[in-house]
């Protein structure tokens, strides 16, 4: 029987897997915007793995951030596949997720609220991270882009190396 696409499977594969889970966790580290998460990354994939809850919460410091089955699908996949994260996520997400940054009153504030106001119904945002392999050769980055028609129209680089 294939269990390749079962998320306990995926879970579980991560939780016996250091060197998977290792990439796992600098992928939620990339796409959530925080640090050192490895410990709270595994913590959350085995309540997950033990709960039938939609989503598991991790606290880091005063951030709080989600682990659910969809991030678990899109990140495991980059991980195993040795690919990047490309994963949409909703105007209303994105609100929440980068709601500092939205309200700094700094050049960086003002291009996150311009982000926003190029925004129309119909658009996708996605936020982008590169391969794991391109971070240890440093060249690698994270962004967020609006797409319209497939192609992008407005971009903020989260991170670099």
């Amino acid at each position: 029987m294939d269990n390749t696409n079962d998320i306990a499977y995926k879970i579980e594969k991560l939780l016996n897997d250091e060197v998977l889970l290792k990439e796992f966790s600098f992928f939620f580290d990339k796409v959530e915007g925080i640090r050192g998460s490895y410990i709270e990354v595994r913590k959350a994939l085995e309540t997950f793995a033990g709960d039938t809850a939609e989503r598991v919460m991790i606290e880091m410091g005063e951030k709080v951030v989600f682990l659910d089955a969809k991030k678990i699908e899109i990140i495991y996949h980059a991980a195993i596949n040795k690919k990047g994260v490309h994963m949409a996520i909703t105007m209303e997400t994105f609100r929440q997720k980068y709601q500092a940054n939205i309200l700094r009153q700094d050049e960086w504030g003002e291009k996150y609220r311009e982000f926003i106001s190029l925004y129309r119904d119909g658009d996708v945002i996605y936020e982008t991270v590169s391969s794991f392999g391109t971070w240890k050769r440093l060249c690698g980055s994270a962004f967020v882009a609006i797409h319209r028609n497939d192609e992008a129209i407005a971009v903020i680089g989260k991170s670099m190396n």
